[in-house]
């Protein structure tokens, strides 16, 4: 029996009204603690799959580092889809290159009309202009 295993380390920096997965407080989980949620499911599945995110991959500062993780974790590398942080990517120039790195070739967003509706739709202000940025 295989397993994937996604950990909430560090939240989403948006409030999405369409995102079913809620809107908790954003908390950073220590590395320690993600260790010690994937021993716990070690002995139990043939195969796991250990992702550090499922809310907004890669929002943590530290995302090399527990990409890295994620991979060592995993009894296979686990796959790097094309949802990335359209957050990240309008803050850190070498976000979109080092997502190439990895394989990833195209990236989904979400443009809800103009900026007003894609703010409000998105539940932060700056939304409509990050992805515009990270369009650049």
């Amino acid at each position: 029996m295989n397993a994937t295993v996604l950990v909430d380390m560090f939240g989403c920096p948006n409030r999405c009204r369409h995102c079913w997965l809620g809107h908790g407080k954003n908390r950073q989980m220590s590395i320690d603690d993600y260790l010690w949620i994937a021993e716990q499911f070690r002995n139990h599945f043939n195969e796991l799959y250990f992702y550090s995110w499922y809310k907004e991959p890669d929002y943590a500062d530290n995302y090399r580092e527990l990409w890295d993780l994620d991979v060592k974790l995993s009894d296979s590398k686990p796959t790097r889809h094309e949802l990335a942080s359209i957050w990240r990517m309008a803050r850190d120039e070498t976000y979109a290159p080092w997502l190439k790195s990895l394989g990833v070739n195209a990236v989904q967003t979400t443009l809800f009309g103009g900026e007003e509706n894609t703010d409000y739709f998105t539940g932060r202000k700056g939304a409509f202009k990050d992805i515009l940025t990270a369009f650049e």
